[in-house]
């Protein structure tokens, strides 16, 4: 059974920077699977843009590493998208995926993050996890919550020119209105441009689907 879509940490804290992305999961351990576990879902939450409910609901079968493509079924909105996968989350599957097998307990039914008992991975188990992150201090001066990730790549895309359409989707919005209120976050110029190149695009409006 797949995890409850649920509606996440939705406080609008200020995104991390790419740099400290990078140190967040190059500090991350990898000397067993639920280190690389831990690591793969990071680079999900943040290179695939993703809800935590939508990344512990993904299946073996909703990845395509050749084509380096996520499936994402039974997102909040009930929509299906398919998103683009960086070449490092697929370096981190790959590790990941090698020594999955040592979870897997009767008969594999495919949810890709398994527990030690191996059932699909838990909401409440994340949490636990992020407070041992924050506990080591990866990230001085923050706090770490897996809404964060997503936040900070739908920032990181829009200031290196992505178009706030392409966001929408990628981010799986039901209204462009919600992608908008990440246009308070990028340089003022940008807004500029945005605003002369798509004019009904009105900075400042509020978040409803996160």
């Amino acid at each position: 059974m797949r995890a409850k879509t649920g509606t996440g940490n939705k406080s609008f804290d200020p995104p991390l920077s790419e740099a400290e992305v990078a140190g967040i999961i190059d500090g991350l351990p990898r000397a067993s699977v639920y280190d690389l576990r831990a690591v793969c879902l990071l680079e999900l939450l943040y290179g695939c843009g993703l809800r935590i409910s939508e990344a512990l609901n993904l299946d073996l079968d909703d990845l395509d590493l050749h084509r380096r493509t996520v499936l994402i079924r039974e997102s909040k909105h009930d929509q299906t998208r398919l998103v683009p996968l960086p070449r490092t989350a697929k370096s981190s599957l790959q590790a990941y995926l090698s020594l999955r097998k040592a979870l897997v307990i009767g008969p594999d039914r495919g949810a890709l993050f398994l527990t030690q008992q191996g059932r699909r991975w838990a909401i409440g188990s994340i949490y636990v996890i992020f407070r041992r992150l924050n506990d080591q201090g990866l990230c001085a001066g923050r706090t770490l919550h897996p809404h964060i990730f997503r936040h900070s790549i739908a920032v990181h895309l829009l200031r290196r020119g992505a178009d706030i359409r392409y966001i929408q989707q990628f981010l799986g919005h039901a209204s462009l209105d919600t992608t908008k209120i990440y246009l308070r976050l990028v340089p003022g110029h940008l807004k500029e441009d945005y605003e002369a190149a798509m004019p009904e695009i009105e900075v400042g409006a509020g978040a409803s689907d996160w």
